[in-house]
């Protein structure tokens, strides 16, 4: 079964957080896609991931879908497109429906709790995630997630 993962975001740094998770996974050797429905918040989290930490460097790609990927891309691909299961996570920086996810081993959104409005939109997906049957579904706050070598469990 595959897992959804839901981080505790308790202020608005998500970029932030994109950033952590994604140098977690490839520190565990894992391929992933941070998707981004918007092309400026896709190249600001491949800016941020250049900046966010001195002495860190995670090999990254944007790609808006102009052209075909090749076997050999970046194990992080950050885009704006639906990529189907070509890694073993994504993180979403802008959510999805639990069905255009299932490709994936692992799936991280994250639990808005800095605003009513968003926090209510995480509870819905978090329920949908629950309820589509095919997601093992977490909760997990980030310094938890980040320190376990198992990804989150």
């Amino acid at each position: 079964m595959n897992k959804a993962v839901f981080i505790e975001l308790p202020i608005p740094k998500k970029n932030r957080y994109v950033c952590d998770i994604a140098e977690k996974f490839y520190e565990e050797g894992k391929k992933v896609h941070i998707y981004a429905s918007k092309k400026e918040d896709a190249l600001q989290l491949s800016r941020d991931l250049w900046v966010w930490k001195q002495n860190s460097f995670v090999p990254h790609t944007v790609h808006f879908g102009q052209n075909d990927l090749d076997e050999d891309y970046e194990p992080v691909i950050i885009t704006t497109v639906k990529l189907g299961g070509m890694a073993d996570a994504i993180i979403l920086f802008d959510p999805l429906k639990p069905e255009e996810l299932s490709g994936y081993e692992t799936v991280v959104d994250f639990a808005e709790v800095y605003d009513e409005t968003r926090r209510n939109e995480s509870r819905k997906r978090f329920k949908a995630f629950r309820d589509d049957g095919h997601f093992e579904v977490h909760f997990a706050k980030i310094g938890a997630f980040l320190k376990d070598t198992a990804t989150g469990d």
